[in-house]
């Protein structure tokens, strides 16, 4: 026994033993390591908390119920930068609470899946799955996976996710569903018409809201968007763009949709022209756009992802 001298003794058949074991002596203290209790999970406030996908404070976090928690991960170093962004540098604690149909007896169905991006394969974590006709939903775990309680065998779902379009899709009980999101590009109107001098009070970030027909529930992600704000972006066009002198003199003008990439750092990619007007004002265009600062990224339930834009570039005769 722990702390006590070890003791062997004969035992023989139908004998009864009275066995008395001695203390081991002092001099020699065992130095057993401290025990800490589990909580201290480094609960600061440098830490990035998320429940059920949203960003929480550290307060709202040590108030979750411990019954309600159905998993918990942890990230840490470049994992967590590079899942939720430089906020995350010192640790992400991510909880998944138990489904919301925990506490309802009526819900005995379960629909699985998995969402990945189309083109790559890859998996979209934090895409947002909603039953149709309702305000309840879930996302998808790190792996693009996903669980959902519903009270009926067949039910239809939404899946969205910031610079994916949106789909709809029957889901049934028992049937895995392997989902495919397809990029689409947000296109950017902005005004050419007045350029006034802009201060430095930013502009709200555009957000694309996506609804679906007699649904109750609508999904609003944030797109990227231009330091400032679209008369910033349109003030930074108009200053920067150089007329060449060839289209002038041929009387070429029109507006150019070039399609970008803003990637998880905010920086410029992928530029491309989709609308044609002359070679010369394509190029100029594209030129412009690269040479641009770095937007903030848009995100997907907190975490920084990339996003497909269309600016238009306009030329104007004067």
């Amino acid at each position: 026994f722990i702390g006590y001298e070890t003791l062997v003794v004969k035992a023989k058949k139908g004998e009864s033993l009275n066995i008395v074991l001695k203390r081991k002596s002092d001099k020699k203290k065992l130095d057993y390591p401290e025990k800490k209790p589990v909580t201290q999970l480094s609960l600061n406030d440098s830490v990035l908390y998320i429940i059920d996908g949203k960003e929480v404070t550290n307060k709202k976090f040590r108030q979750l119920n411990p019954d309600n928690i159905q998993s918990v991960t942890v990230l840490k170093g470049e994992n967590a930068v590079k899942n939720y962004g430089e906020r995350a540098k010192d640790g992400v604690i991510i909880v998944t609470l138990k489904d919301y149909i925990s506490s309802n007896s009526n819900k005995k169905y379960f629909v699985k899946g998995k969402v990945i991006d189309d083109g790559t394969g890859e998996p979209l974590p934090g895409a947002s799955v909603i039953i149709l006709n309702t305000t309840i939903g879930t996302i998808t775990d790190l792996n693009g996976e996903f669980s959902l309680h519903v009270d009926k065998e067949k039910v239809w779902l939404a899946i969205s996710y910031v610079g994916y379009k949106t789909i709809q899709v029957k889901a049934e009980k028992g049937k895995y569903l392997n989902l495919k999101l397809e990029r689409e590009s947000y296109r950017l109107e902005l005004d050419y018409k007045e350029v006034k001098k802009i201060d430095d009070t930013p502009t709200p970030p555009v957000k694309p809201t996506k609804s679906f027909q007699d649904e109750k529930f609508v999904v609003v992600e944030d797109v990227p968007h231009f330091p400032g704000g679209n008369q910033a972006l349109v003030e930074y066009i108009s200053s920067n763009i150089k007329y060449p002198k060839d289209a002038l003199k041929e009387g070429k003008s029109g507006k150019v949709l070039v399609t970008v990439r803003i990637n998880e750092k905010g920086e410029v990619t992928n530029t491309r022209v989709i609308e044609a007007v002359h070679p010369l004002l394509d190029k100029e265009a594209l030129r412009v756009i690269s040479t641009m600062p770095d937007w903030k990224p848009g995100t997907q339930h907190g975490k920084p992802v990339s996003c497909d834009l269309i600016l238009p570039i306009e030329f104007k005769l004067e």
